[in-house]
């Protein structure tokens, strides 16, 4: 492979802040303009390389080698991994474990203590956004946040129910999603038994089956 005589062509660099990571390059007036990414500032000298064989490749028509490509490749799923982990962290965040009547972090330790020994590692808390009756709370392995609808953060709502909610939400920190014949299995059998050892499970579960819409 070999690219034109560079005595023909005069070059300019700089960097742009694209939304995303994204570079450009135009031969002009025998001026040749590469814009690259802001996001490219503190990246290694062999990922400013790789990137530069890869626009003059495009520019020229080559076909660039796959260890060049692969270079940058891998430098670009690590800000892909910053990124969504930054995502992540801001979404969380928008989350608050302190409600009007109940502290979800109040809730979370005590029952931690009283049912699991204290050695469930607490994730992020929060309270829904909305007040929802149809989801009652979930757990994100993935962002390490554990929420409960604000519909239970009412003052007509029993103490037992909250602490049941929070409960089973607890319970997927110690019983994580498992894989059985293909498929996922959130609720196993030793999760449904573990259940049932709440102190008011029944009162709870006829709570949320016949007074939920109370709540609204």
């Amino acid at each position: 492979m070999q690219y034109p005589p560079a005595e023909g062509y005069s070059l300019r660099v700089s960097f742009y802040p694209y939304k995303h990571l994204s570079h450009t390059i135009r031969l002009r007036n025998g001026v040749i303009q590469l814009r690259l990414s802001d996001k490219l500032r503190q990246a290694p000298d062999e990922v400013f390389e790789a990137i530069t064989i890869i626009l003059f490749d495009k520019l020229f028509h080559y076909q660039t080698l796959k260890h060049v490509r692969a270079v940058y490749k891998a430098y670009e799923a690590s800000l892909d991994g910053v990124r969504a982990d930054v995502r992540h962290r801001d979404v969380t965040e928008r989350y608050t474990p302190y409600g009007n009547y109940y502290n979800l972090s109040d809730l979370f330790e005590r029952l931690n203590r009283l049912y699991f020994g204290g050695t469930l590692k607490k994730p992020h808390l929060g309270w829904s956004h909305k007040r929802s009756y149809r989801r009652l709370g979930f757990y994100s392995e993935q962002r390490k946040l554990l929420v409960v609808s604000r519909i239970f953060d009412h003052k007509k709502c029993p103490g037992y129910v909250v602490d049941f909610v929070m409960y089973h939400e607890m319970l997927h920190l110690a019983f994580p999603v498992i894989k059985k014949n293909g498929r996922n299995v959130i609720h196993s059998a030793e999760f449904k038994a573990q259940e049932k050892n709440f102190t008011d499970y029944s009162r709870a579960e006829k709570f949320l089956q016949k007074k939920l819409r109370k709540l609204l």
